[in-house]
Order: structure tokens, then C-alpha cells, then sequence
């Protein structure tokens, strides 16, 4: 627990440095450029797959549920960081379960520029430390608790490649998430704490506003 403390104070730490390098950014470098950008709304359906990737229980199928997503993206002064926002549920429950309960998340997108200039801009890469408020599956006596979450997320960008100026399509991109719990994460049947039991979560991505972001 010590070391999980740890880590998430430099990733807060990590995150308050780029807050502030982009503040001195916007300061020094050029004064008319604000702070923060205007907001994306994102409409992301798709699909949620869990156990698919190291199960904590070696006989656990991996199960699947059509994910609602919706995210709003708030770009900064630096390129390099950018703040989102957003909830999702999944109307069926994940593998029939039928708990359709929300989960809301929130934090940060660093971009990782290396994918997207091998690929000419088709692929881009981000690392984005996330809070998420969801279900509880520790404590039946709280159904929601907070949990930090680290997402690898890829995106084709399919819409500003082959469908430039036709309004919201511009922005139309396929992601794939590799969604990492952090704290808290689940135990193996050896009663460890499982670091590499992710979720994953792929789909359409699509800008409600403004268009051609």
C-alpha cells in the first residue's frame, strides 16, 4: 500500500508539473493563447471486454458487454497535456449480468508523439492517468468507491485521413483502451495483487462539438 501511494503521488506530481510548465508556457511563450482550450463532446460506443488478458482465475471465460461512453476532451495551452472528462455504463450489464449501473472518469491525456509521427498521424498514442468512481466489487456496504486507473489508449485516425471537411466525420477515430486498475487491483488465487489485469475497451469515437477536432 506504501509503494501504491508512492506511485500515485508522482503520477499527481507528474501531472501537476505539466499544469504548470503549460501555465509558464502560456505566460511566457505567448500571452494571447488561454489556458484552456475549447471543450470536445465525444460520442464513443463500443464494445467492454473483461478477463481477456491474465484472468485472476485461470477457468474465467472472458466476458463482454456494448459499452455508452461519452467524454469530453479539454485541450490546454501545451500540446502535451489535455484534461477529459466523461461516464459510461453498459445498458445489457458486462457478460448478462445486467448491471447497468454508471461509472464517471476523469484526469488527464498525455500524448505519446513517437507512434503518430512513425505512422505519418493514422495512429496516435496516449498515456492518460485516470480516476474512475464506479462499482464497488470490494465492499458490498458501498456500491461506488474511487479508484486510480493508468489507460494506454490508441487511436486510428480515420476521419482527419480520408474524410477531411465532411463536418463531424473529419473527426471520426476507432480507439482501443488497455484500462489498468491501480489501486486496489484484483487478486490472483495465490491472494497477490494482480497489476496486469486489464480492461479493454474498443469502438467509434465520434465529435458531437465542436466538428473537425
Amino acid at each position: 500500500m506504501r509503494r501504491l501511494n508512492q506511485f500515485a503521488g508522482c503520477a499527481v506530481a507528474l501531472v501537476g508539473l505539466v499544469i504548470g510548465a503549460s501555465a509558464a508556457a502560456a505566460q511566457e511563450g505567448n500571452a494571447r493563447k488561454p489556458m484552456f482550450g475549447s471543450p470536445v463532446f465525444l460520442l464513443q460506443p463500443g464494445i467492454v471486454t473483461a478477463n481477456a488478458v491474465s484472468p485472476t482465475d485461470e477457468d474465467a471465460d472472458a466476458v463482454h458487454g456494448f459499452n455508452a461512453r461519452f467524454a469530453t476532451v479539454i485541450p490546454t495551452a501545451t500540446p502535451w497535456f489535455s484534461l477529459v472528462a466523461g461516464v459510461q455504463f453498459q445498458p445489457n450489464g458486462l457478460g448478462g449480468s445486467h448491471n447497468n449501473l454508471p461509472g464517471v472518469f476523469y484526469g488527464g491525456i498525455i500524448p505519446v508523439a513517437l507512434l503518430g509521427n512513425m505512422t505519418q498521424g493514422w495512429i496516435s498514442l496516449s498515456i492518460d492517468p485516470l480516476g474512475v468512481y464506479g462499482l464497488n466489487s470490494r465492499d458490498s456496504n458501498f456500491p461506488y468507491s474511487h479508484e486510480f486507473f493508468l489507460e494506454g489508449a490508441f487511436v486510428v485516425n480515420i476521419g482527419s485521413k480520408m474524410m477531411t471537411g465532411m463536418g463531424p466525420w473529419s473527426g471520426l477515430g476507432a480507439y482501443f483502451l488497455v484500462d489498468q486498475q491501480i489501486t486496489h487491483p484484483a487478486k490472483n488465487i495465490d491472494d497477490d495483487s494482480d497489476y496486469w489485469n486489464p480492461v479493454l475497451l474498443y469502438g467509434l469515437s465520434l465529435p458531437l462539438a465542436p466538428w473537425g477536432k
